[in-house]
C-alpha cells in the first residue's frame, strides 16, 4: 500500500517527508521526535500541524503516524464527526426568532483566504443582518450596478427643487441637470446710489437688471479741472515733447541722456574735478599752441605755454636717421639708420602730436598726450653716451632712440656706414644679394641639389637615374644608379633656383637625413633599394659589398612607422 500523503501549505509530502522538513526547519516541536510512527499531529488555527503528548481535545483534528488501518479510519471517522459540528447547525442554534428562514447557519466567525462564491444562480439571495466590511476592491456584477445605478438616479431625480430638474439616462447611466431659471430669492434687495450719483435698483435674483445713474448739476463744476482720457493723453504727450524740444533720436529719453553723461550721477563734480586737474595752457608745463617743437640742423627746441623753451642738440656721429615705430605712453620709439631718403631731416608739434619728416617728405606721427587728459610735457634731455632722447611727461615719459645701433641694427644703411662689429647684433632674417663671410655651423645635416624629377615624390624617397626626367623612385633590390634621397631641409642647398620641391627635389648626396623603409630596420644595418619603389631595404648579402654601385647609406636609429635616419653616401 502507498505511503499516505497530505497537502500541507499547498505542498504534497508523505507523512515521513513532512517530519523530516519540520526538522530541517529547526521546528522547536519536531526536534525531538526520534521515531514518525510515534507522533500524533494536531491542525492548528492557522492550518499547521503541530505535534501534542497526551490525549488530544474534543475538538482537535488529528492525525497519526500510526500504519495501522484500523487507526487511521478510526481518525477519518473523528475528523470528519468534528468538521461537521464546526461547520453546520440546525436552525435551532440560530440566534433569531424564526428559525425555518435558514438551512444551515455559521454562529462563529468565519475567515476566508480564497474565493469564495455565495448562491449559484440570480435567485439565491445573501443577506447580510450587520455590518459587512470589505477591505479591498468590490466588483458588481451586471445586474448589481444596474441596481445600484437605479437607486441613485431615483434619489437625484426626485429633488423638489425649483429652477433645476434633473433626470437620469438609463440607458447611458448619464445625469441631465436643467437650469431653466435661477431660483428666486426669498427678499428682494434694493441697490441705491449715493453721494454726487443717484439711482437705486431692485433685484431679486430671477434675472439681470439695469440701473440708471443721474450726477447732479450742482455736486461739482464742470471746468478744466476735469479731463476726458483723450484729453489727458494730449496733455502728457505736449508736456513730453516740450521737455524732448526736438532733440535727436538718440538722446530723446532719459536713458540715453545718462547713457551719454557715463551714467555718473555726479557728473557736474567729476566734470569740475578733471577741469580742475588740466595744466595751465600758459605754464611751464605746458607746451605752446603752435610751432610748439622746432628743428634747425642738430638742435631741437620745446617751446613752453609760459614763452620760455629748452634745446637739445643731437649729435651727428650717425649723420642719417629714420623713424621706425610709434609708441604709446611709456613706449620707446626706434629711429634707425636708413636710406638718405628715410633720414630725419625735421620735426613739429600740433596740440599733443609731434610729427617727424623724412627726407622723401613724408612723415611719421608720435601722439605724445591726450587734449583731454592729464597728460603733457615736463622737460627733454639727450644721452650723447647711447643716443637716446628722452622725453619727460607729467607721469613717465617717451624715449626715442636716435642711435640705431641700440634697437633696430638690421635696418643699418649702406652709407659708408655698417654694423659694428662691437654690436654684436642679432638678426632674425637676412637678405643680401651677395655674401662674403665664413659660416661657422648649420641649422641641417646634408648637402644637397636639385634635380629634375618626373613626378613630386615625399620627403626620405629614395631615388635614382632615370625615368622622363633627370631622377625617378629607386626600384629594384639593391638596385643601382643610385641618386640619393629626397631632402626637404638640406644644410647647404645646391642649384637652389632650378625649380621648387614640386618639380625639381632637393636630393641629399651626403649628410643624415630620414628615409622611407621597407620592413624592421635596426640601427648600423646597410640600407640598398628595394622592390617597391622609392623604399629602402637592408642590405641581407653578407658576401657581398653593396656601397660600390647599390649603397643607399647606413642606419643610425632604429626604425619607425616606416621611417630612419640615415647617413647617406659612401
Amino acid at each position: 500500500m502507498a505511503s499516505r500523503k497530505f497537502r500541507i501549505g499547498g505542498v504534497i509530502q508523505s507523512w515521513g517527508q513532512y517530519i523530516q522538513s519540520q526538522k530541517d526547519n529547526n521546528h522547536s516541536d519536531f526536534t525531538s521526535i526520534t521515531d514518525e510512527r510515534d507522533v500524533v499531529l494536531k491542525v492548528g488555527k492557522d492550518g499547521s500541524m503541530e505535534p501534542i503528548t497526551g490525549e488530544p481535545g474534543a475538538d482537535d483534528i488529528v492525525f497519526s503516524g500510526s500504519k495501522s488501518n484500523l487507526r487511521r479510519i478510526a481518525d477519518i471517522e473523528r475528523n470528519v464527526s468534528i468538521l461537521a459540528a464546526k461547520l453546520t447547525t440546525t436552525d435551532g442554534e440560530a440566534t433569531d426568532t424564526n428559525d425555518d428562514d435558514f438551512d444551515t447557519v455559521v454562529n462563529k466567525d468565519t475567515k476566508f483566504k480564497k474565493d469564495v462564491q455565495l448562491g449559484n444562480s440570480s435567485s439565491d439571495d445573501i443577506t447580510v443582518g450587520g455590518a459587512l466590511s470589505i477591505d479591498s476592491t468590490l466588483t458588481l456584477g451586471t445586474s448589481a450596478k444596474e441596481t445600484l445605478q437605479d437607486l441613485i438616479g431615483g434619489m437625484v431625480t426626485g429633488n423638489t427643487e425649483s429652477g433645476i430638474t434633473v433626470t437620469y439616462d438609463d440607458s447611458s447611466n448619464e445625469f441631465d441637470f436643467d437650469i431653466t431659471s435661477a431660483p428666486k430669492w426669498e427678499t428682494a434687495r434694493t441697490i441705491t446710489l449715493g453721494g454726487d450719483a443717484s439711482g437705486s435698483v431692485s433685484i431679486d435674483g430671477t434675472a439681470n437688471v439695469s440701473l440708471s445713474v443721474a450726477i447732479g448739476n450742482d455736486s461739482h463744476t464742470h471746468d478744466t479741472r476735469y479731463y476726458t482720457k483723450t484729453q489727458v493723453d494730449t496733455e502728457i504727450d505736449n508736456h513730453i515733447n516740450a521737455v524732448v524740444d526736438a532733440a535727436p533720436g538718440t538722446l530723446n529719453t532719459l536713458n540715453e541722456l545718462a547713457a551719454a553723461l557715463g551714467d555718473d550721477a555726479n557728473f557736474a563734480s567729476t566734470t569740475t574735478a578733471n577741469i580742475a586737474a588740466k595744466v595751465d595752457k600758459t605754464s611751464a608745463q605746458a607746451m605752446r599752441a603752435t610751432d610748439a617743437l622746432t628743428v634747425s640742423n642738430d638742435t631741437i627746441t620745446i617751446h613752453k605755454g609760459d614763452g620760455t623753451s629748452e634745446s637739445v642738440s643731437i649729435s651727428d656721429a650717425n649723420t642719417w636717421r629714420g623713424i621706425s615705430d610709434t609708441p604709446g605712453d611709456d613706449s620707446t620709439v626706434s629711429i634707425s639708420r636708413k636710406w638718405a631718403m628715410d633720414a630725419f631731416v625735421g620735426a613739429s608739434v600740433s596740440n599733443d602730436t609731434i610729427t617727424f619728416t623724412k627726407g622723401d617728405g613724408t612723415t611719421t606721427a608720435v601722439t605724445t598726450s591726450d587734449a583731454n587728459s592729464n597728460t603733457y610735457l615736463t622737460g627733454a634731455s639727450f644721452s650723447t653716451t647711447n643716443g637716446v632722447l628722452t622725453l619727460t611727461k607729467n607721469s613717465g615719459s617717451v624715449t626715442v632712440d636716435l642711435d640705431g645701433r641700440f634697437t633696430d641694427n638690421g635696418y643699418a644703411d649702406t652709407m659708408n656706414q655698417h654694423v659694428r662689429t662691437t654690436d654684436s647684433p642679432t638678426f632674425a632674417n637676412v637678405t643680401a644679394t651677395a655674401f662674403n663671410g665664413t659660416a661657422t655651423y648649420a641649422k641641417y645635416a646634408d648637402l644637397a641639389e636639385r634635380y629634375a624629377a618626373d613626378a613630386e615624390y615625399a620627403e626620405g624617397t629614395v631615388m635614382a637615374f632615370g625615368g622622363d626626367a633627370e631622377v625617378t623612385a629607386a626600384a629594384g633590390y639593391a638596385s643601382g644608379k643610385l641618386a640619393g634621397v629626397v631632402s626637404h631641409k638640406p644644410a647647404v642647398a645646391m642649384n637652389a633656383e632650378a625649380g621648387d620641391d614640386a618639380t625639381h627635389p632637393f636630393i641629399a648626396l651626403q649628410g643624415r637625413v630620414p628615409v622611407r623603409v621597407e620592413g624592421d630596420v635596426k640601427k648600423g644595418d646597410i640600407l640598398v633599394a628595394s622592390d617597391i619603389a622609392g623604399l629602402a631595404a637592408v642590405w641581407m648579402n653578407e658576401d657581398a659589398d653593396p656601397r660600390m654601385t647599390a649603397y643607399v647609406g647606413i642606419a643610425i636609429s632604429d626604425s619607425a612607422d616606416g621611417m630612419v635616419e640615415v647617413k647617406v653616401g659612401k
